[in-house]
């Protein structure tokens, strides 16, 4: 992600020199140069997660962790889940449905819990949002994961 931003300033840099030139030199500019031009397809969705059916989202983000556990599904809801007080368990406070919107709780461990959202004018849920615990080693704290899910089939 560095990269473009590397090239923008080394271009302007070399812009800059170019004005500097003195005498018989001369300034080098950016298409004489051999650049690197990074790879900027999209990267892959992740890996689908296992909801106990054969529905899978198409399309998941993840979230960036909340203090207070509340996370927005999209305009369907939102969703309260926290680590519970040993940290060893996921515990599935609240599902907030939006206006037009069901929810449906798919999966409830203590470390998955996977909430569908469905509006009122559909027959299957195409929201999601992904709970998971990351228990990264024995001396860190578990942390909650949360990915959400639009597009689900």
């Amino acid at each position: 992600m560095h990269r473009p931003a590397a090239f923008v300033l080394s271009l302007l840099t070399a812009v800059a020199l170019s004005g500097c030139a003195s005498g018989d030199e001369q300034p080098e500019t950016a298409t004489d140069r051999d650049l690197e031009v990074e790879d900027l397809s999209p990267t892959a969705s992740p890996e689908p997660f296992d909801a106990g059916s054969d529905a899978v989202p198409a399309q998941c983000v993840r979230l960036s962790p909340s203090p207070d556990g509340r996370y927005p599904v999209g305009d369907a809801g939102i969703v309260t889940v926290v680590l519970d007080d040993s940290g060893g368990a996921l515990v599935l406070e609240d599902v907030e449905a939006a206006e037009g919107w069901q929810h449906e709780v798919a999966r409830e461990e203590d470390t998955h819990v996977d909430v569908r959202f469905t509006p009122d004018d559909a027959a299957t849920a195409t929201s999601a949002l992904v709970a998971t615990i990351d228990a990264a080693g024995t001396d860190e704290q578990p942390e909650v994961l949360v990915e959400y899910c639009d597009e689900v089939s």
